[in-house]
């Protein structure tokens, strides 16, 4: 069952991570985690002059939050491996995508060709290589004809679908990394230890491998590495032995099964926050979120036009350190290039000089608020 949009997630930092867009009559706009379209309303609230919002999210769950009377979804971009799925009233053809019509409208089936601008996404580590075939032909045809699109794929795929939309640069993208609180409250995803449910965190319910894959297939060291690196865990090595000892005994399918392996590790005090930082780190690795990450920085650097702003909510230390690198150096690493006179190349200037947080009321109003930084940089 698919919750309401007032009940699937309050966004955080709203207004302040609006203003930061500093939103122009006319302009492009791209919400990359839509969520429960709490950013995505308030932008189109202030929409003026012919401007559009691309709104992207990979999970179907978001899709009953689209807003408004008219809305399409430009199908699957990722099918999971081996998937040949056909959508009712489609070609069998693996290029054609199905689009929602309007009530009453005949149904309409848009190609995408597989010619020659066919572009090759990197693959995460272990799967097989995708292709993604979207054509670079501008599509002259708005899908809607009111100021908003949404995309359903991951947000790592940006700038290709911009180029499939015909647009070649934006004024302005929000992103907020958080995990909406749908995630945590669904008994049936796995994202947290509250509730016995298939060992899975997929933000893609249809593709990828589950954090029960993950938990049953890694070395004793990845594992080791995964809970130090993304759950900051100093215990990590006692973690990941326990998991293959426990494993070793029949496979690991549930959170419970995981919780019971690892529980006796963690004081009484610190087991609810350790706890949470272990699902995180796995919940991390399963959706590849900081390759995704670095890749959609990367994308909104390069779309952003002069002046245009770049909003980004974090909640952990490292995916905050990859947006402050890339808002103080233009990449990941942080890796400042000088030019012929030695003088630093930067492609953003910061909008706020220390990092935004969450006011007092708005940590005991929404409690899951009170680790989020929000960074604004403005285009050069």
């Amino acid at each position: 069952m698919i919750k309401t949009a007032e009940t699937y997630h309050v966004p955080v930092l709203l207004k302040e991570s609006v203003d930061g867009l500093n939103i122009r009559p006319g302009g492009i706009y791209v919400d990359v985690t839509f969520g429960g379209g709490g950013h995505s309303r308030e932008i189109l609230s202030r929409l003026t002059g012919g401007a559009h919002l691309y709104s992207f999210d990979q999970d179907a769950d978001a899709e009953g939050n689209v807003i408004g009377d008219r809305w399409w979804v430009l199908g699957d971009n990722e099918k999971p491996k081996g998937e040949k799925e056909e959508r009712p009233g489609t070609s069998s053809g693996p290029n054609t995508y199905h689009l929602s019509p309007e009530e009453g409208d005949e149904e309409e089936q848009h190609d995408i060709s597989s010619g020659p601008n066919t572009y090759h996404l990197s693959p995460e580590e272990g799967d097989e290589e995708e292709q993604h075939d979207i054509s670079l032909t501008p599509n002259t045809q708005h899908l809607s004809p009111q100021p908003f699109t949404f995309v359903r794929s991951n947000f790592r795929y940006l700038k290709n679908w911009m180029r499939y939309y015909g647009v070649d640069h934006i004024d302005g993208l929000l992103a907020d990394l958080g995990v909406s609180s749908h995630h945590f409250d669904d008994e049936t995803r796995g994202f947290s230890f509250r509730f016995d449910a298939p060992l899975d965190m997929r933000m893609n319910k249809r593709g990828g491998r589950t954090a029960a894959d993950i938990v049953n297939e890694y070395d004793e060291n990845r594992l080791a590495d995964v809970f130090y690196l993304y759950g900051e865990l100093k215990n990590s090595r006692r973690i990941a032995a326990a998991l293959v000892k426990a494993r070793a005994q029949g496979r690991i399918e549930t959170t419970q099964d995981f919780v019971q392996a690892v529980e006796p590790l963690f004081r009484r005090e610190r087991e609810k926050k350790d706890m949470a930082k272990l699902f995180q780190a796995l919940r991390i690795e399963v959706n590849n979120e900081m390759t995704a990450l670095k890749e959609m920085l990367l994308a909104a650097t390069e779309l952003l036009k002069p002046g245009g702003r770049l909003s980004v909510i974090t909640y952990h230390s490292l995916e905050d350190r990859i947006v402050k690198n890339v808002m103080k150096a233009g990449n990941p690493e942080g890796k400042v290039a000088q030019d012929f006179f030695g003088r630093i190349e930067t492609p953003f200037r910061p909008v706020n000089n220390k990092v935004i947080v969450p006011e007092d009321d708005e940590q005991q109003r929404n409690p899951r608020s009170r680790s989020a930084k929000l960074r604004i940089a403005e285009k050069k």
